[in-house]
């Protein structure tokens, strides 16, 4: 049973990163199922376990990334690389630990496994130490319908919807296997699918009433200049600016704005006044 508990934990880890990666956005409303059958019927300690064991995964395969990245930007050796890695994705795991901690807890104080886990999912993303924040709603981010409530409340109001829709798979799913033997389950359901109603109504409202606003607005044309050297390259800040301006001026007399990148000078200068 605990073996089979985990296994949906990292189902869910698995689903969690999928929901961040552009082909697909749909695991993001699916990707707390697995862990809701883990949750259930569990105790606190438990709960935070198979978080803990979603999140490692969903962790492990986002940030896989990073060892590479502090070995390319940093003087770390690889290994030191892969010891600060893991550091990093088990400190952020402990914000999957949190959440199902939450909803355990709450499960077990009466107040119900669903509840638990949207109050748990927005109490962890409000309140834990991020060291690079992200929320889960940010995978939706190709469902620009689906996230408008941010404008009211921020990303962590946006994530309620997303923990609505995966809570009402879940009770779907619940009364198919078990049917409706709880008289709250129908309740639920319909709890669940007015938020997600609203949440899809008021996001076409508010991307149509955006597209009538950008349409309106003066067109601004804006350049992008980046010069992709490696940032290992030795250049003099002269230098550095020297090839900036340089290509600058391949795009100067078509826009009307000109970007550079964060990382085009390395280090401050000092204007000096004529």
């Amino acid at each position: 049973m605990k073996l089979r508990k985990a296994a949906f934990g990292a189902l869910s880890g698995v689903l969690y990163f999928l929901a961040y990666q552009g082909a697909f956005p749909f695991a993001a409303c699916c990707c707390l199922v697995p862990l809701c059958f883990s949750l259930e019927n569990s105790s606190r300690r438990e709960c935070a376990v198979w978080g803990l064991v979603a999140g490692i995964v969903a962790c492990l395969l986002g940030f896989s990334w990073l060892p590479e990245f502090l070995s390319t930007f940093t003087a770390l050796p690889s290994i030191a690389g892969y010891a600060v890695s893991l550091v990093f994705v088990l400190w952020h795991a402990g914000r999957f630990a949190l959440m199902t901690l939450v909803a355990g807890t709450m499960a077990r104080g009466g107040w119900g496994l669903r509840a638990g886990l949207l109050a748990g999912c927005c109490f962890s993303e409000l309140i834990y130490p991020f060291l690079l924040p992200w929320y889960l709603s940010n995978s939706l981010h190709e469902w620009p319908v689906l996230i408008q409530v941010a404008d009211i409340g921020g990303p962590a109001l946006a994530t309620i919807p997303v923990v609505g829709m995966n809570l009402l798979f879940f009770t779907l799913l619940r009364v198919a296997i078990h049917g409706a033997r709880r008289r709250h389950d129908a309740a639920w359901l319909c709890v669940l699918a007015a938020i997600s109603l609203l949440t899809v109504g008021y996001g076409a409202w508010r991307v149509k009433q955006t597209q009538a606003l950008a349409a309106a607005a003066p067109i601004v044309r804006i350049g992008l200049v980046q010069a992709n050297e490696d940032p290992r390259t030795k250049r003099s800040l002269e230098e550095t600016i020297a090839r900036q301006l340089s290509l600058t001026q391949d795009v100067v007399d078509e826009s009307d704005v000109i970007l550079w990148s964060e990382s085009a000078v390395p280090h401050g200068a000092v204007e000096e006044s004529g």
